[in-house]
């Protein structure tokens, strides 16, 4: 688990390298709309889990995800009940999963188990055209 503040909130994030896509639980995006912390623009879509269930999802724009030191803006996640919420007794929390959408933007994405930490790098060209 990575603590992170997602719409200005405490919120848990979980790396989830075997989905395609980030996903907020719904505690989360309750919070997000009430604290303006999500873009209006919606669009439904549907989810698919490993076991091929499809739930309902709501597809928006994060407009601020602070991964300590990193700040991500505008950043697209679906909202929806997925099973991995319930698993870690996460659902009345604000919680997400990170997918391989957002740990792509990384160069680095590195496992401290020792310490408990996880720590990302951003290539330096990824940093550099982000400033100009």
């Amino acid at each position: 688990m990575i603590k992170a503040l997602a719409a200005g909130v405490p919120t848990l994030a979980f790396l989830d390298t075997g989905s395609t896509t980030t996903v907020g639980n719904g505690a989360l995006m309750d919070i997000a709309i009430q604290r303006r912390g999500v873009t209006s623009a919606w669009t439904e879509t549907q989810l698919v889990s490993l076991t091929g269930q499809m739930p309902d999802g709501r597809l928006a724009a994060l407009k601020r995800l602070k991964l300590d030191p990193i700040s991500l803006i505008n950043l697209p996640l679906v909202f929806g009940p997925v099973h991995t919420f319930d698993y870690w007794g996460t659902s009345d929390r604000p919680a997400l999963l990170l997918g391989m959408d957002v740990l792509s933007i990384f160069e680095t994405v590195l496992l401290d188990y020792r310490r408990g930490a996880v720590h990302f790098q951003l290539s330096r060209s990824s940093v550099d055209s982000a400033m100009s």
